[in-house]
């Protein structure tokens, strides 16, 4: 909505139509993200069964993002010293993210948030 009203002022500035675009200072919205779709219990218990028999790797990691609501990035950044089995706890605070021109072509680094959870 901003783009467009902000443009059509600017717009309407360029042809002197008004004196300047009021829309100019004005800072956008922040963009709102889209909901996922989640799946199904089943779905997921059947996209589960999938990957436990076809890659048992893939399938402790789909696990672990469905158990817990990680993201991909989150459960990829995950080490050892970051699983505390005694308490029942992982606590994330990195994320893998694509890094172009860098060997291997990722990086870990903070979370969105820049805040750690359990």
């Amino acid at each position: 909505m901003h783009a467009v009203i902000s443009g059509a002022l600017a717009l309407a500035a360029r042809y002197g139509w008004i004196a300047y675009n009021p829309a100019t200072p004005v800072k956008p919205p922040a963009p709102q993200n889209a909901k996922r779709a989640m799946p199904t219990r089943e779905q997921a218990r059947t996209a589960l069964q999938a990957a436990e028999r076809r890659d048992p790797e893939l399938f402790l990691f789909l696990r672990l993002e469905a158990t817990t609501g990680l993201r991909p990035g989150e459960v990829c950044a995950l080490w050892w010293q970051d699983v505390d089995l005694e308490a029942g706890e992982v606590i994330v605070g990195l994320q893998v993210e694509h890094a172009k021109g860098l060997p291997g072509g990722y990086v870990r680094k903070r979370t969105k948030s820049r805040r750690q959870y359990e």
